[in-house]
């Protein structure tokens, strides 16, 4: 990509006549390895791309200008361009965070390209109780910019409230990873996402 390296896998359909292609949009912390089983399930019947989102897995957060969703769909209209999917119909699958994400690619693609949009226990259309009030997100988000606390204190806090009180694998979620999700609550833009889910209908 233009900012940097993009991660991603691409399981070409095994069938003729196969149903277009799926794009698949991890949650935060995520990677490309959530969706692990989905090609299986499809048995070859569409094309799977999954995307390392920006600051996940194998992708530099360096890609997005912001930790915005619009920063990041940016970068998946860049990388969909690159691996030429929106040459014929997708269906964009998004899980959690991924789903706002998956909300902004299919609004600004449109009926001509996007067969259909999949939402794996989205993000909602409002902030979620564990987030609430959005407030204290960006506080922590704040914190986390400061000098020597953010790096040494509140980096591994926010890793330790990933992996022991929300239950994402130690094995798999870096503390780079956690700061980066954490960031990415802090400015969801759910009236923006809601204009998104309205024009999806």
């Amino acid at each position: 990509m233009r900012g940097g390296t993009l991660g991603y896998t691409d399981e070409p359909a095994a069938v003729s006549g196969a149903a277009g292609s799926v794009l698949a949009l991890h949650g935060g912390p995520g990677s490309v390895f959530d969706f692990r089983y989905i090609g299986g399930a499809l048995d070859g019947r569409a094309r799977l791309v999954r995307l390392d989102l920006p600051g996940h897995g194998s992708t530099e957060g360096s890609l997005v200008a912001s930790h915005s969703t619009a920063d990041t769909a940016d970068v998946v209209r860049e990388a969909g361009d690159a691996l030429g999917l929106w040459d014929g119909k997708i269906i964009v699958m998004g899980h959690s965070l991924g789903a706002h994400v998956a909300l902004e690619v299919a609004a600004s693609l449109g009926r001509d390209k996007v067969a259909g949009v999949c939402l794996l226990c989205p993000v909602s259309l409002r902030p979620h109780r564990a987030i609430r009030p959005q407030a204290a997100v960006r506080v922590i988000h704040s914190l986390l910019q400061t000098p020597v606390v953010g790096p040494v204190v509140m980096k591994p806090l926010v890793r330790l409230m990933y992996t022991r009180m929300l239950g994402f694998d130690p094995k798999r979620t870096s503390a780079e990873e956690s700061v980066f999700t954490m960031q990415q609550v802090a400015f969801l833009d759910f009236e923006r996402a809601a204009a998104n889910a309205d024009t999806i209908r």
